[in-house]
């Protein structure tokens, strides 16, 4: 379980009066949880869900799913 806050910021600095302003920042705050199983000595289960916000996107989820052997 784990909480995670990151911060993005990309200011553009081109002088071209005729090109898009292409800046931009970006606050995510997420928390995740994640499960690993291990049935066998070399097989691995880990599962985990991810929930993500930021003003552009909202509420994002990010389920991951994978297996080691």
């Amino acid at each position: 379980i784990g909480l995670d806050v990151r911060y993005d910021r990309f200011i553009d600095n081109t002088k071209d009066s005729t090109a898009q302003n292409l800046s931009y920042s970006f606050l995510i705050i997420g928390s995740f949880l994640q499960y690993t199983y291990s049935p066998t000595a070399r097989t691995h289960l880990e599962a985990g869900f991810r929930l993500d916000y930021n003003r552009p996107y909202n509420v994002f989820p990010l389920p991951r799913v994978a297996i080691n052997g």
